[in-house]
């Protein structure tokens, strides 16, 4: 120290100042080495101290290489050009050919080694020796920054590590310098748990503590600081399950009964004297803290001397103020069950093993990976304190899997048919809600029988979703088949459909023909023109004095407002129902409805059984509100049907009423309109001598009494 303080003094005096240093390192250096004056340069722009103090180091060994270098290149050329007997060039250039040469080899190798001495100036504690001299080679130094950096990975990573064991521990108890810590994670757990065999906190192995997690383990660690460690002691780990306090480890990792911890705690008390002197005494008795809560002076004073007696009596009056031992043993009772409450607390509002939410986090996982089909919905519920699942299973077939059926009809919708497929579906589990919707399929399960807890219900749930699942994959195909066997899809029998439609429509060009759940049907619709109608009974009687269709002015032979049209549908329904009987029986007996076999006065006779079908709207005749000079009459009819016979073999059958048909369509607007107008005519005609007479009708009455 006088050494150090001489020196400084004598600097002082000579006014040697780090601007002095500089200088003179600075040309000592390149008197020394005046080949590589250019590497001494750099060195100098990039010592990091104001006082050159790496440059001496830097000359001498990388100096020294580079002479050795330049010493070899300058012989071996200078060999070369003797042995080549050729001109012999001057020594200079020879001298400057090497130096040439060994700059560029070396370039690399300075400024490697500079950053070398660099690192070694920011990081000198990660090197074994503080004095840089002590590296004679470039390689010793790079051994050495090597294993700094090493060093200094490490401690960064213990860094990080740390930060991140942290976030996996929350102190749940902080009193008399004695901590309890909820461990969440393995890393909290290696760090937390270092110095005990605690297998859970083996640093490089989590599976143990995965696997006590996955068992619904909880982990709660007490260190008892003023302890020494590895003394088992100092640490203890206490595990709990679902069923409560499972087991308590030492540091050696054995079990350890709750009263096991007084004497841990006894002499974490005790250290905490700052009566040093009476201390030293009771910790150099082993086994002191075994016995002492548990005894009283005399033993004490009996079993290890009267000066340990005496300064235990000492610790308690000083520190704790109590006078008795019995006071002492009574308060280590207190302290562990403070402890041990707020681990209870702790455990009670998070418990062990995994929360719901990552319960559910996991089932969905496993769903995903191994349920195809199905549709899977899950959420956490809470009501007050009860968590309760909240679930649902759905599947969808969209109108678009379905559109790339080649449909017999494309504009076709067949809604009705895929509901039927999906519901006389052999379902494992029948779906809740079946929804069908322009060809979009809806299904969903609400109602499967589950219980327990939630992860019961999970699991209760996985074994429903994988039965579905696998319903659901060959639902489609039943879909498919279903369809086809309704003659709804593209094959051998939907040709023979076509084929039969297209010489249908050629006989019947006035019917729409479609074909729906096996049957062909004929639509016709008639309409009747009012204009026609007016021209043609102002044939008959003066119609100049009557008022427009619907309207109110008088005198009219029309009903006003909705009777209007209630006594046109009703009444021409009734109509055609009597044409349509008399038609059937004309066509039973295949004869022509007008010709002399069948005159025109029989066409209202007696209602014979019908030989076809026909199918109609619940009223036959409508007459739109918008335009009440046009009645509508649609005609619908079953030509054809799709079967099978006994040995499924698909025969289609043509119904007997072509005939029929072929006669509707030809003869449309001559013999099915015009009789209509016809009695409508006669009808007004006899309304009109009546209002001669009274000004008032009852046209209902006069229709009513004409249809009869």
């Amino acid at each position: 120290m006088q050494i150090k303080s001489l020196l400084h003094s004598w600097r002082d005096t000579l006014d040697l100042d780090d601007g002095y240093l500089f200088e003179s390192r600075k040309s000592d250096a390149i008197a020394k080495y005046p080949k590589i004056t250019t590497d001494i340069h750099t060195m100098v722009d990039r010592d990091p101290t104001n006082n050159n103090k790496y440059l001496p180091y830097f000359a001498k060994v990388y100096g020294s290489i580079y002479e050795k270098m330049w010493k070899t290149v300058y012989d071996d050329r200078l060999a070369l050009e003797r042995r080549l007997a050729g001109p012999f060039r001057a020594l200079v250039d020879i001298r400057e050919d090497a130096k040439k040469y060994t700059d560029s080899e070396m370039r690399h190798k300075a400024s490697s080694f500079m950053y070398d001495i660099i690192f070694f100036h920011n990081h000198q504690n990660l090197f074994e020796h503080r004095d840089i001299f002590k590296y004679f080679t470039i390689e010793s130094l790079r051994t050495a920054c090597s294993s700094a950096e090493h060093k200094l990975e490490q401690r960064e990573m213990e860094k990080q590590l740390a930060k991140t064991a942290k976030q996996g521990a929350s102190a749940v108890y902080y009193e008399h310098n004695m901590i309890v810590r909820r461990i969440t994670s393995h890393a909290a757990s290696a760090l937390y748990g270092l110095g005990a065999q605690w297998c859970i906190s083996q640093r490089d192995n989590p599976s143990y503590w995965n696997d006590y997690e996955k068992q619904g383990s909880a982990f709660l660690f007490l260190e008892l600081k003023n302890n020494p460690p590895r003394q088992n002691k100092q640490k203890f780990a206490f595990q709990y399950t679902t069923s409560g306090l499972e087991d308590i480890y030492n540091e050696e990792d054995h079990s350890a009964a709750v009263d096991e911890l007084k004497p841990a705690l006894h002499e974490h008390l005790i250290r905490d004297s700052k009566d040093k002197k009476s201390l030293e005494l009771i910790l150099n008795v082993i086994g002191f803290f075994d016995e002492a809560h548990a005894s009283d002076l005399e033993e004490l004073a009996e079993n290890h001397g009267p000066a340990v007696a005496e300064a235990y009596e000492r610790i308690l009056l000083t520190t704790y103020g109590y006078d008795d031992i019995s006071d002492m043993d009574m308060h280590l009772d207190e302290i562990i069950t403070d402890i041990t409450d707020h681990m209870e607390h702790n455990i009670d509002s998070d418990p062990p093993g995994p929360s719901w939410d990552e319960v559910i986090s996991a089932a969905e996982t496993e769903f995903n990976a191994n349920i195809e089909h199905l549709y899977h919905y899950f959420e956490l519920q809470v009501d007050g304190d009860i968590d309760f699942l909240s679930w649902s299973f759905s599947y969808t077939i969209n109108a678009d899997d379905l559109d790339e059926l080649p449909w017999l009809n494309e504009d076709a919708e067949h809604d009705d048919e895929i509901e039927e497929a999906v519901t006389e579906f052999n379902w494992t589990y029948h779906p809740d809600e079946i929804e069908v919707y322009n060809g979009e399929v809806e299904l969903r399960w609400l109602e499967l029988q589950v219980d327990g807890d939630i992860e019961d219900q999970l699991n209760d749930l996985y074994y429903y979703a994988k039965e579905i699942d696998s319903d659901i994959g060959m639902l489609f195909d039943n879909i498919v088949e279903h369809l086809n066997d309704a003659n709804l899809l593209r094959n051998a029998n939907s040709v023979t459909i076509e084929e039969k439609i297209l010489a249908l429509e050629k006989m019947l060009n006035n019917f729409e023909l479609t074909f729906e759940s096996n049957i062909i049907f004929a639509r016709t619709e008639l309409v009747y023109d009012f204009e026609l109608f007016k021209r043609e009974l102002a044939k008959k009687i003066d119609i100049t004095s009557l008022a427009d269709w619907g309207e109110t002015a008088p005198p009219s032979v029309w009903l006003t407002a909705s009777n209007t049209d209630k006594m046109i549908q009703e009444f021409l329904t009734d109509y055609y129902k009597k044409l349509f009987n008399a038609l059937a029986k004309a066509d039973s007996k295949q004869t022509d409805l007008f010709g002399k076999d069948s005159p025109q006065s029989d066409l209202f006779g007696i209602i014979d059984k019908q030989k076809f079908k026909i199918y109609t709207p619940p009223r036959l005749v409508t007459a739109p509100a918008a335009d009440r000079k046009k009645i509508k009459v649609i005609i619908n009819f079953a030509v054809g049907e799709y079967s099978k016979d006994d040995n499924e073999e698909p025969i289609f059958t043509l119904q007997n009423s072509l005939h029929l048909l072929k006669f509707i369509n030809n003869n449309t607007n001559d013999v099915l309109v015009k009789p209509v107008f016809t009695g409508m005519i006669a009808a007004s005609v006899e309304t009109n001598k009546h209002l001669k007479e009274t000004k008032t009708i009852n046209f209902h009455d006069v229709w009513k009494n004409f249809l009869k």
